[in-house]
């Protein structure tokens, strides 16, 4: 092990002899016998401590001392000054110079070992800190380094992909152009997830929905639900950002409005505009997304803001999640991603009967028990699982028609045949999937909830309807009962108050008159006092 070394400079020879004698076992020792040479042994071998006698001829130690620390190689050595017993002003005069410490002639061993241990131990821990220091600066280096260079591959590659994307929804393509665009958006994808594994990226969305989008190895087309009835804004300050951004949202049919800066972002929501998402990029002059979305923040807006960002670097998504954000897409855009986001985030306002959509999202969540139960046997199925889980299957089938989701529909008409001919590996390679589209559809048509439990409503109105629906019960007309109850379900009602209307509706397709009168007289009570 390297010794630690230590410099001398006293003008009296037995002094030189006294300390080497005691410092020689543990450091390496150089002396001088005089304040210039002491200097100059200084600059050529930089010693971890130096011994300063004070009282010396020609130059004394207070003049070495402003020597060494005027010089750039010198002014951090330690130095201990060598004083007489009684010169305590010298000690004090020492220490207001910045001396690290001092120690009395004659020589104590054990003092001398002490303060000469003291030293060493306080060097090595600046070693220490400045090592960490310097380490801490290398790994900040390197990671304004990869997000560069993430943000700058990526955002290009966001164009490549999405173009390709972007065209490969035009019905009228050839199969040969069609191939061709597969392979281009294939081999974009293929080169993103080498930049991924090359700077050490974690991809950050996989926590958000459970993908990423780029363990795939070939495209995979989404099955698009038009939104017209949604709206959203896009923030970007690249125009082919926004172009690629617009064209992935362009089979939604979404209401897509566009901002080129922050500045013009706060602008739409300063103008009272909301909408059902906004996609803000997340790295824009002047303003950046972070700072964008604090001021929108500001101003009260609860709306969802979704980053857009070519950044993957791991610890991104907790900054993002802190910082007023709902949720992330990294760029290049996936599809998959996005749709999901779409899915989750835009609440639908279906064309679906509201009777209706209650009665499906009460039959799809059964069939969700069910299929969760049956994949959890995980293939140990028995004629009596199958037998069930075709049952099942059968009775959502007809739901999802008549909600108009006909797609998912011909899945589940798929699953019905596997059940019935006892297909399990097309079972358990599509059922989770299914599962997955029927919860989607839920969220679909969901009508957004309303906080109405305190609402102000036309209390003599609902009376009158009531009444009326209660005398329809008891001449079977089920057509005015319908009536009735469509429009007073388009009102706002306090919840207890639409659950029974609700309920009434349900019942009403059943042809239960007396369980209709019954909830018509739960309603009546509660708004007796009205």
């Amino acid at each position: 092990m390297k010794k630690n070394s230590i410099l001398i400079i006293d003008d009296e020879k037995a002094n030189i002899i006294t300390l080497t004698h005691i410092l020689s076992p543990k450091y390496n020792i150089h002396a001088a016998k005089n304040g210039k040479e002491g200097i100059e042994l200084a600059n050529n071998y930089l010693p971890d401590v130096i011994l300063l006698d004070i009282i010396m001829s020609e130059m004394d130690g207070y003049e070495v001392f402003s020597e060494l620390k005027n010089s750039e190689k010198t002014k951090d050595i330690p130095v201990i000054f060598v004083t007489g017993l009684d010169k305590t002003d010298d000690e004090e005069k020492g220490l207001a110079l910045g001396a690290a410490d001092y120690i009395t002639k004659p020589f104590s061993s054990a003092v001398v070992e002490l303060r000469i241990q003291n030293q060493i131990k306080i060097l090595e821990q600046r070693i220490t800190e400045q090592a960490l220091y310097q380490a801490n600066a290398l790994s900040q280096a390197k990671s304004n380094f990869l997000e560069k260079m993430s943000h700058d591959i990526r955002t290009p590659m966001n164009s490549i992909m999405g173009i390709a994307e972007i065209l490969l929804q035009d019905k009228t393509l050839t199969p040969k152009i069609i191939e061709s665009l597969n392979k281009i958006y294939n081999s974009g994808e293929l080169l993103t997830k080498i930049i991924n594994d090359i700077l050490n990226d974690k991809i950050f969305m996989e926590s958000e929905i459970g993908m990423d989008g780029m363990n795939q190895t070939r495209r995979m087309p989404v099955l698009f639900k038009p939104m017209p009835y949604g709206s959203v804004l896009i923030v970007d300050d690249v125009e082919s950002n926004l172009y690629v951004a617009k064209g992935l949202l362009a089979p939604y049919e979404l209401q897509i409005d566009t901002a080129m800066s922050g500045f013009e972002a706060i602008d739409k929501i300063k103008e009272g505009k909301v909408y059902d998402i906004i996609f803000m990029d997340y790295m824009m002059p002047k303003m950046d997304g972070l700072q964008t979305v604090k001021k929108i923040r500001e101003f009260g807006y609860k709306g969802i803001i979704v980053t857009l960002t070519a950044n993957v670097l791991a610890g991104q998504a907790e900054i993002f999640m802190a910082n007023g954000f709902d949720g992330f897409i990294t760029k290049p855009i996936n599809v998959h991603v996005l749709n999901t986001l779409l899915i989750k985030h835009i609440k639908v306002r279906s064309t679906v009967d509201p009777q209706l959509a209650e009665i499906f999202i009460r039959d799809a969540n059964k069939t969700i028990e069910v299929l969760e139960s049956f994949l959890k046997k995980n293939g140990t199925f028995n004629e009596e699982d199958i037998k069930f889980y075709t049952i099942n299957i059968h009775a959502i089938k007809s739901a999802l028609v008549n909600i108009g989701e006909t797609s998912l529909s011909d899945l589940a008409a798929k699953l019905e045949q596997a059940g019935r001919e006892k297909d399990t590996a097309l079972i358990l390679s599509e059922t989770e999937n299914f599962k997955n589209d029927l919860k989607n559809t839920i969220i679909k048509v969901t009508p957004p909830v309303e906080n109405t439990e305190n609402c102000d409503y036309d209390c003599n109105l609902l009376k009158e309807k009531i009444l009326i629906i209660t005398e329809a019960c008891k001449v079977y007309d089920k057509k005015t009962i319908k009536d009735l109850l469509t429009e007073l379900l388009k009102k706002s009602w306090p919840v207890t108050i639409k659950d029974h209307l609700c309920a009434m509706s349900i019942s009403l397709l059943h042809s239960e008159f007396e369980e209709i009168s019954r909830t018509a007289q739960k309603i009546t009570d509660i708004i007796t006092d009205c």
